[in-house]
């Protein structure tokens, strides 16, 4: 798997650490089941 565009970026909730989201995310695995919630709510044009 290799990056493409990177289409959102946030701060864990205790603020510890800087999350970067790139497209073709849901063709991950594994990942957490709020993280691809999220994903499937971002428009696909990010």
């Amino acid at each position: 798997m290799v990056p493409l565009t990177k289409v959102w970026e946030s701060e864990t909730d205790d603020g510890s650490f800087r999350l970067h989201w790139w497209e073709e995310f849901l063709s991950l695995a594994p990942v957490f089941d709020g993280d691809q919630e999220l994903f499937e709510r971002i428009p696909p044009d990010l």
